[in-house]
């Protein structure tokens, strides 16, 4: 709903500038009386954060309680009438009207959103304790994305803390990974009053750092080094979860071995002009 927002109204924030357009907010989850309490204390954020927003805004919400598949022509209708450019499905479980398992149940649902001809945005679930960075059930949600983040929590956070991560993407590179930390004020009664929302470094979180790659996990911890140079005993220490030949093959192909069996950033990780490199890669053949 926060991305949702800063679509509709043109407007940024947490370094997320958005494409602007109308966007309609499909939940099959929740009710209307929560999505505008979610709403409103969204946009007391972002005014409390002096962030330009139409005060007078209300999310486009349609509260659904059948497969999508089933109805799809009526939201094709109501798309091209309203000019979205932006549909959030929340979420696929209940939006598929099938076992999430099932690859015969999610292909309808990509098939009516497909038919649409606008960006979506599909909300799911993971499995929970199972450790996988993909979306619960059938594979073929992954397969037929065109982009796909992870987002993890941060348990041990003051205030709810989350990262993104991009897993897959059909054109392009992966982005970087995004960090948010959201700050929930409340009323006397309890409810939601502000929603702010701030960016925040990855990174620097035990919980949130275990989603970066593992390039990116060993880069940190050799630049936090002293002297930014670490074994490749140390990192099998800090990062217990990744297997050792996985950190073996990642110092190798990535970093820069020193005497001493330790590893450091290669030289281009300091922008050495162009024949400096050129030398620097040569030594670093010669001694592999």
């Amino acid at each position: 709903m926060f991305m949702a927002s800063l679509i509709a109204n043109d407007v940024s924030a947490c370094d997320l500038v958005p494409t602007p357009g109308p966007v309609m907010y499909i939940d099959w989850e929740s009710n209307r009386d929560i999505a505008n309490e979610r709403i409103r204390a969204i946009k007391n954020g972002l005014i409390e954060d002096e962030v330009a927003f139409d005060t007078t805004f209300e999310m486009d919400y349609w509260p659904a309680t059948r497969p999508l598949a089933e109805w799809s022509s009526d939201l094709l209708v109501d798309v091209e009438d309203n000019g979205y450019e932006l549909v959030v499905i929340d979420s696929a479980t209940m939006a598929l009207g099938g076992y999430f398992n099932d690859a015969d149940a999610v292909i309808p649902l990509f098939e009516a959103l497909r038919a649409l001809d606008v960006t979506v945005l599909i909300v799911d679930h993971k499995a929970k304790d199972s450790g996988s960075k993909d979306p619960i059930g059938s594979v073929t949600k992954t397969n037929l994305a065109r982009s796909v983040w992870e987002i993890r929590r941060e348990e041990q956070a003051q205030n709810l803390t989350i990262g993104l991560f991009h897993r897959k993407v059909n054109q392009g590179r992966k982005l970087k990974p995004i960090g948010l930390e959201i700050v929930i004020t409340e009323d006397t009664q309890g409810r939601m009053k502000s929603v702010q929302f701030r960016s925040t470094d990855v990174s620097e979180s035990d919980d949130l750092s275990e989603g970066l790659s593992t390039y990116e996990r060993i880069r940190k911890h050799i630049t936090d080094a002293p002297d930014a140079a670490l074994a490749a005993r140390d990192l099998y220490d800090l990062m217990p979860d990744v297997r050792q030949p996985t950190i073996r093959s990642t110092l190798n192909r990535y970093f820069q071995k020193l005497t001493g069996n330790k590893w450091a950033m290669k030289a281009h990780e300091d922008r050495l002009d162009p024949d400096r490199q050129a030398a620097m890669d040569e030594m670093m053949g010669a001694a592999h």
